[in-house]
């Protein structure tokens, strides 16, 4: 039986009431400039989460797509295609421009670096000189005006708010003075820069949820340069959390990973990265000498995660951390949020319009939505671990549990594989244990070809290979998975350390099934 406290949050769900998510409209003036540049942000769709999971970072990789028309050299192009794709956390975008006459133009940058390709991330060739105009470019958009908003010390900030009419910004954008008008939602309106002897003056209306995830997109983009008509374009779709790959071009040093990277569908389940635990006690060892990983496991909460109804009636029932008490921005922030971080894996080009289709029907092909089993990394670390002796090195039952899937558990020898791998592979692939050290790696092979490595649609071949790495000291044990799949991907995809704390005996997060949960009558089928 629900809490009334957990009825409201579910409110906007019930039989028969619309759909909403996303921002409510804006019905009177903010006051103060903190609460004006906060507006902005929220209006855009950038703030996600609500309370201790709030973040500003979780949007990295969007695309928007239309068509319309791009004058360039004296030529007027007649686009049949727009595509402009992004990864904040790269300060990376892709620009594909698809006109009559097969004419395509793929302009990438990505920091101070850029290049042309012939098709995306294929026939590259250097244009580092018009690196300094791309990121412009993509700082002029809505994303990276509030980007900018959020990395700048408010007062550099300067707020023209007269009371009545439109609200100005003026703000430096990558050391250029850059001018936002902004709309009656607080979105922008006008962005006007001074570069070089030129003036660009970008103008965005009509924005919608075109991805139904409350990222507003403006559906028309107009740009001029010294008043003249540069780029015009109608949009019309968008996707968010979509594979956007920015590898270095082999002419290119390796690129460092972005500063601002957060991984939250490996870390915290989308609900933000837990607190770094120090471990406690010593580390118990086995009579051989390798420490014991025998016991519960699982990783402290996220900020966001675990909230509980602070009133008397149910206490115990976990309550969801919803912006503007809206239940649907809850769903929408844990599904964006555990997909925006920066460290995807590396596809070879030729699959990135796969994985991107992937997620187009992510509700149809996602094993993990039909109760299929799915392997690490999305499957997480072991929530308890058992050590059965036998007449070689022993070998470990690995407890494994994900919300909504099928439990599952491995019997994982210590030396050769128990068994043969299956010709045709299987789920969860056939595993074999050493030790490196104090560490217990874990190489599986043998799969199926059908797992998914994340919800993202990243999927995986026969070839796919996991190494698990399981390390204990004291109470604490850090878990990293690594990926290889040479039929697939460029190169091996290491995952963020995820830190385990040890659980008293019996505490486990083991028995959720596969089914329909015991939520509140009233609550409708977007759960499912």
């Amino acid at each position: 039986m629900a809490s009334k406290v957990l009825e409201d949050q579910f409110k906007d769900v019930a039989p028969g009431v619309p759909y909403q998510a996303g921002v409510p409209p804006v019905k009177e003036r903010p006051k103060g400039e903190a609460a004006i540049l906060r507006m902005v942000e929220d209006q855009v769709g950038m703030i996600r989460g609500a309370g201790p999971a709030e973040t500003l970072h979780a949007i990295n990789r969007l695309r928007y797509s239309g068509c319309g028309e791009l004058v360039e050299d004296g030529h007027t192009y007649e686009v049949t295609k727009y595509i402009y794709g992004v990864s904040l956390h790269e300060n990376a975008a892709r620009e594909d421009v698809q006109a009559e006459d097969k004419v395509r133009l793929i302009r990438v940058v990505r920091d101070k670096e850029a290049w042309d390709e012939s098709t995306p991330g294929v026939g590259t060739h250097s244009e580092d000189k018009l690196a300094r105009e791309r990121q412009l470019q993509l700082q002029r958009t809505p994303y990276g005006i509030v980007d900018a908003i959020v990395g700048l010390d408010p007062s550099r900030i300067k707020i023209h708010d007269t009371g009545s009419g439109a609200v100005t910004l003026q703000l430096p954008v990558e050391g250029v003075a850059t001018k936002v008008v902004l709309d009656r939602n607080y979105r922008p309106m006008t962005v006007t820069q001074r570069v070089g002897r030129h003036t660009i003056v970008d103008q965005y209306t009509d924005y919608h949820d075109l991805n139904q995830y409350g990222l507003m997109i403006p559906r028309h983009i107009v740009e001029t340069i010294d008043g003249k008509p540069h780029l015009t374009m109608h949009i019309t779709q968008s996707m968010l959390s979509e594979y956007e790959a920015f590898p270095a071009p082999s002419f290119e040093a390796p690129f460092p990973p972005p500063a601002k990277s957060d991984n939250f569908e490996y870390i915290g389940g989308g609900f933000g990265v837990p607190p770094h635990i120090t471990p406690v006690g010593e580390t118990p060892r086995l009579p051989d000498g390798h420490p014991d990983l025998s016991g519960f496991w699982g990783a402290p909460p996220a900020p966001g995660q675990g909230e509980r109804n602070p009133g008397d009636e149910q206490p115990g029932q976990q309550l969801f951390p919803a912006r503007h008490g809206i239940f649907s921005n809850f769903e929408n922030d844990f599904f964006v949020t555990g997909q925006q971080g920066s460290n995807i894996p590396l596809y070879k080009p030729q699959y990135w319009e796969q994985i991107l289709d992937n997620q187009t029907h992510g509700a149809a092909r996602d094993p993990y939505l039909h109760c299929l089993p799915i392997t690490p990394p999305r499957l997480g670390a072991p929530v308890r671990i058992v050590r059965v002796p036998n007449n070689k090195e022993g070998e470990y039952l690995f407890f494994r549990e994900a919300f909504g899937t099928p439990n599952t558990f491995q019997d994982i020898p210590v030396g050769p594989m128990l068994f043969k791998p299956d010709p045709d592979g299987t789920w969860q692939g056939d595993p074999a244990a050493h030790w490196d050290g104090d560490a217990l790696v874990v190489e599986t092979v043998g799969y199926n070809g059908m797992t998914w490595l994340s919800r993202a649609g990243d999927m995986a071949s026969y070839n796919l290979k996991t190494i698990e790495r399981l390390q204990r000291d004291g109470d604490t044990m850090n878990y990293d998975v690594t990926v290889e799949d040479p039929d697939y991907l460029e190169r091996p995809w290491a995952l963020p350390t995820i830190q385990l704390k040890s659980r008293p005996s019996g505490v486990s997060s083991i028995g959720t099934p596969c089914m329909w949960q015991d939520y509140p009558p009233s609550i409708g089928g977007t759960l499912g």
